[in-house]
């Protein structure tokens, strides 16, 4: 090392004397994907477009506000003031006490955020009555969540456990613990540990996941902790 440069006594001191220590790579090269197995992006692959492309329902049914539900035997009567197909293209919206018919992949309305499906409403006239649990699933498919959902059942087709990275916090673009809801059950997410507060664990398509943050070293702590528990159970251990 050269006297010029004075030994790293910092975090950032250190971050800058690696950066400029080592080479950075020459250049990038386009090969088949096939043949790029443990290759690193020289670039962001990114889709053109987020799949879905809006808010649908996941399931036929009705449109809600969970803020007009009642649970119990009684259920919710609410006033029905559209029906939405699949494909329709329009805008709708729904205030206090209403509910949108609803046909599965049709835009969710303004104002609703959980689909009650048919078989746990009873339709009179203009007016539908709707039964609900706490434990009942919000039916309803996020934007972008399809380029994530294929991934989870197609893996969970041939493997005894999948472990993903981030996703999974409560920003804008955290599809990841709604998808495993759509195939599967989330069991329990966000514990009370630091790092690795967003960690979740369930299933889908009765195939365990694990759920880690996105954060590196909240990732390992979880997957050392979690991880090792959950790899030593599936081995017989």
């Amino acid at each position: 090392m050269s006297t010029d440069n004075p030994i790293p006594k910092t975090l950032s001191e250190a971050c800058e004397f690696i950066a400029s220590y080592l080479e950075v790579f020459p250049r990038s090269q386009e090969m088949p994907l096939g043949d790029a197995i443990g290759s690193v992006l020289a670039r962001d692959a990114t889709a053109p477009a987020g799949l879905p492309r809006f808010d649908n329902a996941a399931m036929d049914g009705f449109a809600v506000r969970s803020a007009d539900l009642t649970a119990g035997e009684t259920g919710s009567d609410l006033k029905v003031t559209a029906v939405i197909a699949a494909g329709e293209i329009g805008f709708h919206e729904i205030g206090p006490g209403q509910a949108a018919r609803i046909m599965t992949g049709a835009m969710i309305p303004k104002g609703a955020d959980r689909v009650v499906v048919q078989e746990n409403a009873r339709m009179n006239g203009d007016r539908v009555r709707v039964f609900t649990s706490a434990s009942d699933k919000p039916h309803i498919r996020r934007t972008g969540m399809d380029q994530l959902l294929a991934a989870l059942v197609g893996a969970a087709g041939d493997h005894d456990l999948i472990v993903t990275s981030g996703g999974a916090s409560a920003g804008f673009a955290d599809h990841l613990t709604q998808a495993v809801s759509q195939r599967g059950h989330l069991e329990f997410w966000r514990l009370d540990m630091r790092p690795g507060k967003p960690i979740g664990f369930g299933d889908v398509d009765h195939c365990p996941i694990l759920i880690l943050p996105g954060n590196p070293l909240a990732a390992v702590a979880g997957c050392a902790i979690l991880g090792r528990t959950l790899v030593y159970r599936l081995a017989g251990c």
